[in-house]
Parts: C-alpha cells; structure tokens; sequence
C-alpha cells in the first residue's frame, strides 16, 4: 500500500508528515498546483485539499479544505489522472473512459468548454470526448492534452506562445497544435508558460516562453511553435519535465555522456508566476 505524508493544519512543515486522511487509501496518483492538491485512489476515487478559491476543489463551493475531501461529483466515473493549475488555478481529471472534466477558475478558456466562466463542480469538456485522451497537463492559465493516436490539444491563454499555435491568442475550447500533427507524440509536460513534447523516436519539441533558455535551443528566443531541441540526437528521450522556468530530459536507457558546455547566464529575473526574482 503507497502512504501519502503532507500537512493537515494550516501551518508550514519542514518534514514529512503522515497524511491522515488518506493512510487507508491506496493511492494511485497525485497532482500538486500552486495552492491545492490532489489524490486518486486505486478505485478511482478522486480527493482534494488545499485552497478552495475559483472552486478549483471541485466540491460545489469556494471553500478551502484542511484535509482532503472526497470529489462526489466525480462518483460514477474512475478517474485515472489529475493535473492541478497555479495560481487562479484549474483542475482536470482524466476517467478511463477517455473523459476529461474541468473545474476552477475560467479565465481565458482555459477549462475548455467556450468561454472564460468559471464553475466548482467538475464538468465534461466535451470537445475532447472520443479522442482517445491518454494525458492531461494543467500550465499557468492554460491546459494541455495528448491523445493516444499521438495528438497534441491546447486551449486558455495565449500570450507567449505557450499553446503553440503560432500566435498569441487566447483559445476558449481544445485545439490541435498543428505544428505536431503526424509526429506521434507519445508524452508531454508544461511548466509555467512552455511546453515540451516527445515522439515516439525520442525527439524532443520545444514552444512557448523562453526568458530562461527553458526551451533548450541556446538562445532566450521564443518558439511560436513547436521546435526540435537541438542537441539531444544522441539520445532517445523517454520523459520530459518542466519546472516554472526549466526543463528536463531522461531516457531509459545507458548513453554516452555528451560533452560538457559553460554554462549561459540570461540577465532577466522575471520570474513567470509573479515573483520578482527567481529563487528570492
């Protein structure tokens, strides 16, 4: 059986602490957002805590919750994953059926149903139903889903390029990044304002803000769209990861180690999340 430790008051930790609530679930899954988590469990029941604003919790109101609580809404249905947003944040969940549902705040479309409205109950995005969803990915304002024919979908917030259309423009409902159309991507992750993408052959693809060099390409130069990542073609990359302003790359399998380069300085302490220093 996984235990789950974190904080159940509304006070800091600097340890790991048994999570109370949830030692007698088998936990399959879990998402962290800026101010709210959550949990499956190996039933396919989905739990969620944190603070409640913009009904990103998903049970029926704006309240912040202490411990995590049940999603009844989501009875029915057996959830598989879950991705929390940051800030005015979004939350999506994945059935086994295919379904995506979105909850939370609205803002720019980003639960993709048309529209910027939000709402605390989770509610089927329908545009994606029958297109064989695989995964779900939640960035700052906007949401992300790869199908399992390969297919990436992008919708919210536009600016900086994060969704890969090749203009800033805000999508209210799920759109197809065409620059990835027959490339069969079989895995993507989201940070704050960029994107990365794998095929099956292990490129990588690369879009969105680039403040930080997030994006690989030696340069602090946006990609309006979606853009191999130069330098990884001794590798066969397995899984990508994104960080608020930084990305990582791993594969499975034992390679040469590549030479080594100085490293870039970028002059900018934008941090993409509000900060105004990165690390301060």
């Amino acid at each position: 059986m996984t235990t789950v430790n974190a904080v159940c008051e509304s006070r800091n930790s600097d340890k790991p602490r048994l999570l109370e609530m949830l030692k007698t679930k088998r936990i399959r899954d879990l998402a962290c957002g800026s101010s709210h988590s959550a949990a499956i469990s190996s039933s396919g029941e989905l739990y969620t805590w944190g603070l409640g604003e913009y009904g990103r919790l998903g049970h029926s109101d704006n309240t912040t919750q202490l411990r995590p609580k049940l999603v009844k809404a989501l009875l029915g249905h057996r959830v598989v994953q879950v991705a929390c947003g940051s800030r005015d944040a979004q939350t999506l969940a994945l059935t086994d059926e295919g379904l995506v549902f979105s909850w939370g705040d609205g803002d720019f479309g980003k639960l993709g149903r048309g529209g910027s409205e939000g709402c605390n109950i989770p509610q089927n995005v329908e545009r994606l139903n029958g297109q064989g969803i695989c995964q779900i990915e939640c960035g700052a304002q906007f949401s992300l889903a790869l199908s399992k024919s390969g297919i990436v979908w992008t919708w919210g917030k536009g600016d900086y390029f994060r969704l890969g259309h090749g203009t800033d423009l805000h999508v209210r409902k799920p759109q197809v990044v065409e620059g990835l159309r027959g490339k069969r991507i079989v895995h993507v992750a989201v940070g704050a304002l960029h994107c990365l993408a794998v095929m099956e052959n292990g490129q990588v693809y690369a879009w969105g803000d680039n403040d930080h060099g997030q994006q690989g390409n030696g340069t602090t130069t946006v990609n309006r769209r979606p853009t191999m990542v130069q330098g990884l073609e001794a590798y066969k990359i397995a899984r990508v990861a994104c960080g608020s302003s930084h990305s990582v790359a791993w594969t499975t399998t034992d390679v040469a180690t590549p030479a080594t380069h100085e490293p870039v300085l970028f002059h900018t302490a934008r941090d993409p999340l509000g900060a105004s220093y990165l690390g301060g």
